[in-house]
């Protein structure tokens, strides 16, 4: 699967167990960073729910309330690739 820079960079920045807002992922500027993590969600190799604002109800809370973190998938994805012995 071939990824984006932009893409590569920010499923670097999630990589960790941690579930993380996109502001504290850093990488990407904010107005990016969304639709890089929707379109990695996508793939499979980032997966999302949602933050409640201290009431315990998903999702009740102010904008941006989603938090990230990597799958298997994108952990496998981020694994150094042994090269290609040259003929």
């Amino acid at each position: 699967m071939r990824l984006t820079d932009n893409q590569l960079t920010q499923l670097r920045e999630c990589n960790g167990e941690r579930w993380l807002t996109p502001h504290h992922m850093g990488g990407l500027s904010a107005g990016k960073r969304s639709g890089v993590l929707r379109a990695l969600c996508a793939l499979g190799l980032v997966e999302w729910k949602w933050r409640s604002r201290g009431t315990g109800i998903p999702g009740e809370g102010a904008r941006g309330s989603k938090l990230y973190r990597l799958t298997e998938a994108g952990k496998e994805h981020l694994k150094p690739t042994p090269e290609a012995p040259t003929p």
